[in-house]
C-alpha cells in the first residue's frame, strides 16, 4: 500500500489500516501506522501478505484511513481478491435525502455505490465509492441551475435510483 499526497504542504499524521470482514464489518486486524510524507510526494507504506491473513482473502478488505493535519482525505480500500471472486453480501442500503443532501448506510459491504438521478442537471459530490460494513456517507446534489433546494429535494426523491456491484450480478 502506499501513501500519496497531492498537497502542497508536507503531512504529517496517521494512517489506520483495517482488515474487514465484508459481510459482518468485523475487524480481523488493525493496525495505525505514523507517517510523514514531503509535498506532492508518494512513498510505500506497508505490505500486506497474503498468507498472513487471518481469513479467506475473497471474504475480506482492507480499509485505509489518513488523519491528521487539515487535509481533506477519504478512506482507500483495496481487496487481496478479483471482484468478481469476493464473497460480496447482498446488501441493503439505507437512502435518506434531506434537500440536496443524500446519505447512504449499509450494514454489509456494497462496492461501486452509484447514484443516478436520471436527466436531472447536475452531479453528486461524490459517486462509485465503496461503503465498508455500518459505514455511512453523505454525498450533496450540485444542481446545474439555480432551483430552489424544495424543488431539487423533490427531484432527487422521484429520480434517484442507487445500486452496488452486487446487484449486478
Amino acid at each position: 500500500m502506499w501513501l500519496t499526497s497531492d498537497v502542497p504542504e508536507p503531512l504529517s499524521g496517521t494512517v489506520t489500516l483495517a482488515v474487514v470482514d465484508l459481510t459482518d464489518g468485523e475487524v480481523v486486524h488493525r493496525e495505525t501506522i505514523d507517517v510523514s510524507l514531503d509535498a506532492q510526494a508518494s512513498e510505500p507504506l506497508e505490505t500486506i501478505e497474503l498468507d498472513d491473513l487471518p481469513v479467506d482473502r475473497d471474504s475480506v478488505m482492507l480499509r485505509a484511513e489518513y488523519e491528521g493535519d487539515d487535509v481533506e482525505s477519504y478512506p482507500a480500500f483495496a481487496f487481496f481478491a478479483d471482484y468478481k471472486a469476493l464473497s460480496l453480501p447482498e446488501a441493503e442500503l439505507d437512502v435518506r435525502i434531506d434537500g440536496a443532501a443524500v446519505t447512504l448506510a449499509s450494514d454489509d459491504a456494497a462496492l461501486f455505490v452509484e447514484l443516478d438521478v436520471g436527466t436531472l442537471p447536475g452531479a453528486f459530490s461524490d459517486n462509485y465509492f465503496h461503503l465498508a460494513p455500518g459505514e455511512e456517507r453523505t454525498v450533496r446534489f450540485d444542481s446545474d441551475d439555480d432551483r430552489r433546494p424544495a424543488v431539487v429535494e423533490s427531484e432527487i426523491q422521484d429520480e434517484l435510483s442507487v445500486r452496488h456491484l452486487r446487484e449486478t450480478y
